[in-house]
């Protein structure tokens, strides 16, 4: 991996933290906008964070409804998260 390469996967892993963060406290106020900085920033740690890869395929094998309504979504989502959505499927993207 290059120094570019990890200085990008780095930075997203952190500013999604920081996302999950700030949105956890968010979430009660009247403007929505806590629950989409938690979605968000679980998909862009999800996509930089193997474990955490591991652990969606895990609970997507476990839950086939959740694996389901997961499934249900792909195509209506941005090609980033669909292809996340590939990865973490019960197969591990093969």
């Amino acid at each position: 991996m290059s120094l570019f390469a990890g200085v990008v996967r780095m930075t997203i892993l952190v500013v999604g933290i920081l996302l999950i963060v700030v949105g956890i406290p968010v979430t009660p106020l009247p403007l929505p906008f806590g629950l989409p900085m938690i979605i968000t920033g679980f998909l862009m740690v999800a996509s930089v964070s193997p474990g955490l890869q591991r652990w969606i395929r895990r609970q997507r094998e476990r839950n086939r409804k959740l694996d389901e309504r997961i499934v249900g979504v792909r195509d209506k989502v941005p090609g980033f998260i669909r292809k996340l959505i590939d990865l973490t499927g019960p197969k591990g993207g093969e």
